[in-house]
């Protein structure tokens, strides 16, 4: 899909491929959060960038599911005592995706990598959302949770998930509810 092609190539690719006057950052920014240094020849050297633990903080889980068949991410938001925000993500890529092909060799390169931790490759033709959620009630045993957000996509399936864990559903009934 072409108006999709500068947000695959910016996030799965971490690559800068958009049009200037359309973007609310600049790249040095985008690296700035991955990495350390300030000067573009500091952060090209890739040297990933440390933060501070802040397990057991007030989070929000985020949730993006975009297809069953390619990838799905989840993340916990938190902000430190000096006023910065962390988000660490988790990706779910499908094995058997009609998209694209994961091979053997990227698995073996990248699964054991220390930096790249951050994802799982997921065997079969779909990502069972069960997976994401067991990953969301993970996370609410390590971080003081306050709201679990995605959008309607594909809530209903994540609705029946989540209440079936015993969690509550914001509505206009209970606004109250944690997802």
């Amino acid at each position: 899909i072409p108006s999709k092609r500068a947000e695959f190539v910016t996030k799965r690719m971490n690559r800068a491929a958009r049009k200037e006057e359309e973007t609310v950052t600049s790249w040095q920014n985008v690296l700035r959060a991955c990495y350390e240094g300030e000067t573009m020849e500091e952060l090209e050297r890739r040297i990933p960038r440390i933060t501070i633990d802040t397990r057991g903080q007030p989070a929000v889980i985020g949730i993006d599911y975009a297809d069953v068949r390619d990838f799905a991410s989840a993340g916990t938001l938190t902000k430190t005592d000096d006023g910065e925000w962390i988000w660490r993500q988790h990706t779910w890529i499908c094995a058997d995706s009609p998209f694209f092909r994961i091979n053997q060799n990227f698995r073996c390169k990248m699964q054991d990598k220390k930096n790249f931790n951050d994802f799982e490759i997921v065997p079969g033709p779909v990502i069972d959302v069960n997976q994401i959620v067991d990953w969301c009630i993970e996370r609410m045993s390590e971080y003081n949770v306050k709201k679990i957000a995605m959008d309607t996509y594909r809530y209903t399936l994540f609705k029946q998930a989540f209440e079936a864990r015993g969690l509550t559903i914001e509505d206009r009934k209970n606004p109250h509810g944690i997802v």
